[in-house]
């Protein structure tokens, strides 16, 4: 599988306080970012962990819409469950659905990941595919 860079909301991002980090969004009005994964088809985000967090309690991810491309006023749509911090250690990939459908109103998807507690390492990056596109890649 090729990752798509125009397809990814983050990119090695540290996650190193308790905080909301919400990355980069997808205009998913854009044709040109999406029609190529077609529109309406099942699709998935793929978290990947890059740098195995250490410190803080735990940290979840989410899947998220909003009016602009900043998400400030997010709507969750898929949230994983919440991730101990032993188990979020490099190379681990954590899967979250999302379908973009024909008639959805939202015009920005993003990920989010929130941190419980001050983690003093720890990196992910996140990116949509289509479902199925990466067999090996099955890990939550």
């Amino acid at each position: 599988m090729l990752i798509d860079k125009n397809n990814m909301f983050h990119d090695d991002t540290a996650v190193t306080s308790a905080a909301e980090y919400k990355g980069d969004s997808l205009d998913v009005l854009e044709s040109d970012k999406l029609d190529r994964e077609g529109r309406g088809e099942p699709m998935e985000v793929i978290v990947q962990i890059t740098a195995s967090f250490a410190g803080g309690t735990d940290c979840k991810f989410e899947t998220i819409t909003a009016p602009e491309a900043t998400l400030a006023t997010d709507q969750v749509q898929y949230a994983s469950p919440t991730i101990p911090t032993a188990q979020l250690v490099a190379g681990r990939k954590i899967r979250l659905p999302v379908h973009l459908a024909e008639d959805d109103t939202f015009e920005y998807f993003g990920v989010m990941a929130t941190s419980t507690g001050v983690h003093t390492a720890g990196a992910f990056s996140a990116w949509l595919q289509r479902v199925g596109e990466d067999q090996n890649s099955y890990g939550a």
